[in-house]
């Protein structure tokens, strides 16, 4: 991998060590999700650690590949699934990469770098509000996931944004159905989630960690808002890879 790319991947001191954690997978499942969504789950050939929100980087062995030759994903599974679940928008011009993927059958392999990242729960965060757009619900399906599983007390407020389909919602309507620590808002346009965001800083104000995770441009604006409400910088996580 190379040194300009890697200056691109790597946010913290902490990523160089999970940079250099490396695996294969095999595909398990391929599902097509509401929305063009493409599901990739795969069994990785050794045990994996990661702390759930983080992501990896994909190759795919043993095939040119015309254009860009890895990708950035989330994981949405979260550790105690033991499968590394990928899900992607891809359209119906997909790029040679994703065509790839596309084209893989049960038993084939990727190759993957980490999972790292910043994106995840901390001990000392008591609330977190989540603001997600569209695809970028995948590291966000990874953290509720864990958090059920664990009995985690922290609680976790989801404003969930999509134009017409919500990817995992019934898992997300499962989950806070049974745990009165998980609560989904989900709305259609931007002004509904300033809506939902800004009554929710008004009343968390920094006592909550705001996870943000979407489209760059969506990122941005909903950083500004926080802090142009007096959210602490410290206090806003941001993910650089959405899963797209």
């Amino acid at each position: 991998m190379s040194t300009s790319l890697l200056s691109r991947l790597i946010k913290h001191p902490a990523d160089y060590v999970g940079i250099c954690k490396t695996t294969n997978i095999s595909l398990k499942e391929h599902r097509t999700e509401d929305g063009g969504i493409h599901t990739f789950i795969f069994t990785p050939e050794k045990p994996l650690t990661w702390k759930a929100g983080q992501h990896s980087i994909f190759t795919i062995p043993d095939q040119a590949v015309t254009g860009k030759k890895w990708r950035a994903f989330s994981i949405a599974s979260s550790p105690h699934e033991d499968v590394i679940q990928i899900s992607t928008n891809i359209s119906a011009e997909p790029s040679d990469f994703k065509q790839k993927m596309l084209n893989l059958s049960p038993g084939d392999k990727m190759h993957m770098r980490g999972p790292f990242g910043e994106f995840y729960i901390k001990p000392e965060m008591k609330h977190i509000v989540g603001i997600v757009g569209g695809i970028g619900i995948t590291p966000l399906r990874s953290i509720i996931s864990n958090a059920d599983n664990l009995q985690d007390q922290t609680k976790i407020t989801l404003i969930y944004s999509a134009t017409e389909h919500y990817t995992y919602k019934a898992e997300l309507e499962d989950w806070s159905n049974k745990n009165p620590n998980i609560n989904v808002i989900y709305t259609h346009t931007p002004d509904e989630v300033l809506t939902e965001l800004s009554s929710l800083i008004d009343t968390c104000k920094d006592t909550a960690h705001y996870f943000i995770s979407g489209a760059p441009r969506m990122i941005e604006s909903l950083q500004e808002t926080c802090l142009g409400k007096k959210i602490s910088k410290s206090h806003i996580i941001s993910d650089p890879f959405k899963g797209y």
